[in-house]
């Protein structure tokens, strides 16, 4: 309603019909991808906010579900301020013509900032630009949040 424009919902984060979605876009068409903090990863849904879809405390007292026994390397975090919050720009020196070397720079640049990078095709960029750079450039994020990131890869 705001944008006083048509917003298709694509409930993905990443992958082929995300990259499917994104070539057939046209200029001015907005398409909104699910929030990967509802992504299932091993069987353990992220969300904490909803309790349909959130991991339950374990015994370790750790408040995200996550114990680590699933093999999955995530970090163990007991708890997530909602109030912290980290101002992200994307400024030229985290770009890179290698798409996987930009999404390391953007984790490094920011390493309280989870990031999901996706790789899609754009002719119209070159490779390693973020094609979703609007969403994130000079905008508070939050450390709880994850955020996806489109990353060319022509």
């Amino acid at each position: 309603k705001l944008l006083k424009e048509t917003v298709t919902f694509l409930p993905e984060t990443r992958g082929a019909k995300v990259e499917e979605q994104v070539k057939k876009l046209k200029p001015g068409e907005i398409l909104l991808l699910e929030n990967t903090r509802f992504e299932d990863i091993n069987g353990k849904k992220e969300s904490s906010s909803n309790s349909s879809t959130s991991n339950k405390p374990n015994n370790s007292g750790n408040s995200n579900g996550n114990n680590n026994s699933g093999g999955d390397n995530r970090p163990v975090t007991p708890s997530c301020d909602k109030n912290k919050t980290t101002k992200v720009y994307i400024y030229d020196e985290l770009l890179s013509s290698t798409p996987s070397t930009t999404c390391s720079k953007l984790k490094s640049a920011y390493p309280g900032i989870k990031f999901s990078c996706s790789y899609v095709k754009n002719p119209g960029l070159s490779n390693g630009m973020i094609e979703n750079a609007n969403s994130l450039d000079a905008k508070d994020l939050n450390y709880c949040d994850s955020y996806s990131v489109l990353i060319v890869s022509n």
